[in-house]
């Protein structure tokens, strides 16, 4: 369950999308993944629409996601 709604206007830069995704596609049973930048540039949105994507193609996977801020 993704605890927000997609953004159907949310358009992704292919190469970020495809690093990040990359990071998550480790084999090793359990990967951490830390999206760090300044505020506003758009980290949430890129999270939600890698977290959909990801639930789509990987139907017997979980994923965990923890906001952090200071």
């Amino acid at each position: 369950m993704v605890p927000f709604k997609r953004n159907p206007r949310f358009t992704i830069r292919d190469a970020q999308f495809a690093e990040l995704e990359g990071k998550l596609a480790v084999n090793t049973g359990t990967t951490k993944v830390a999206v760090v930048r300044l505020g506003g540039v758009g980290k949430t949105l890129l999270v939600l629409e890698l977290l959909y994507r990801y639930k789509e193609k990987h139907k017997g996977c979980s994923i965990i996601g923890i906001v952090v801020t200071s």
